[in-house]
């Protein structure tokens, strides 16, 4: 059997207004974490200079390789 529960507008925005917020945090906080990876920036300088230096793929072609065509 379902029930409704009748949530207050005001109640409504505040958890929207909330939800947004963790969203952008959550946003935020990935970067961060990323940014402390010397891992990872080593494979951003490596991504840039390819791509810099015209070594570049199309969409179709990645899509073939992954199977996803």
């Amino acid at each position: 059997m379902q029930k409704t529960v009748v949530i207050p507008a005001s109640l409504f925005k505040k958890m929207s207004k909330a939800a947004v917020a963790f969203d952008a945090f959550e946003e935020e906080m990935e970067d961060f974490v990323l940014s402390q990876s010397p891992e990872f920036i080593e494979k951003m300088r490596r991504a840039r200079k390819d791509h810099l230096s015209g070594k570049t793929r199309s969409l179709r072609s990645l899509k073939k390789e992954l199977c996803i065509e």
